[in-house]
């Protein structure tokens, strides 16, 4: 009698694998007592669309970082975040408001953002409120979707996004913006206001900050690419009651020195009372936390 040809042990194996996943199968299909006397369930709902501005999300964290120095500043057709600061003094000096691209604080230059937080040392109260970067066209499409002013870890404030915008000029919405930071340190009783605004910013800003009755105005030239025009100084310097001072940031070359006469020319033919000059050190020297 002929003995059976016993199968290669990796056949055997191949075709026991292949016997256990049909078996699993089978049971898988098979409906369970519990699958079978269920209610059926209603279907998840697809998660909303939010949004996913990188400004809304930078703002969210702010406030999450900072929630004692929130301000929220609302105009007729945004709604932003502004950094206040109280004096840490027994008595206030002012209020020194800060105005700066990009649009939020956080990115700022090591000066400024010194200025924001150390300045309240030494009496002074501090806000610091963004201002709206250059467009090619100089204009700005805002969603216009109202955010909620509760955050928290769970609602980091993207709401869910519609299709409703609005466009503004750059220079009204600075106008805007500026008018709501007044307003809101009105409220707050802080008066003596003086502006720091950088180079780029100011020709954009001089008809709102003339109507903010300053009691002086900080130029700081972070920009030297964008030097300003005869023209442009000749407004800045319109109001010759109101005290300025123009600050420089080394090296002191000749263009700079060419700058600072035509800055200071403009002044004297404008008549302007109380106008100085600074030169500090270059502005990547300047350390954030020094009090200095």
């Amino acid at each position: 009698m002929r003995k059976p040809r016993k199968m290669p042990i990796l056949r055997h194996l191949s075709l026991l694998f292949a016997l256990g996943l049909y078996a699993l199968k089978l049971f898988a299909q098979m409906p369970t007592a519990t699958e079978s006397t269920a209610a059926p369930t209603d279907p998840i709902p697809p998660e909303k669309a939010y949004s996913s501005s990188r400004v809304e999300r930078d703002n969210a964290l702010l406030a999450l970082a900072l929630p004692e120095e929130i301000q929220w500043l609302e105009t007729p057709n945004e709604k932003i975040i502004a950094l206040f600061k109280p004096s840490e003094a027994e008595k206030s000096m002012g209020v020194i408001v800060i105005l700066h691209t990009p649009e939020t604080p956080q990115l700022w230059p090591a000066p400024l953002e010194n200025l924001r937080r150390h300045l309240p040392i030494y009496g002074w109260d501090t806000m610091a409120v963004p201002l709206p970067s250059m467009r090619p066209a100089e204009t700005l499409t805002l969603d216009t979707t109202p955010t909620s002013t509760a955050l928290n870890t769970e609602q980091i404030a993207l709401e869910p996004l519609e299709a409703r915008t609005t466009t503004l000029t750059r220079i009204q919405s600075i106008t805007e913006r500026i008018s709501a930071a007044i307003t809101r340190l009105g409220e707050l009783s802080q008066p003596n206001l003086t502006a720091v605004i950088d180079n780029s910013s100011v020709p954009d800003s001089i008809d709102a900050l003339n109507k903010a009755s300053l009691k002086a105005l900080i130029l700081v030239n972070l920009q030297p690419q964008e030097p300003l025009t005869k023209m442009q100084l000749a407004a800045l310097f319109a109001n010759r009651d109101l005290p300025i001072l123009d600050v420089f940031f080394y090296p002191d070359d000749k263009y700079q020195i060419e700058l600072r006469r035509l800055h200071k020319a403009e002044a004297m033919r404008k008549k302007v009372t109380r106008y100085q000059q600074l030169i500090l050190p270059p502005q990547n020297f300047v350390a954030i936390d020094d009090k200095q």
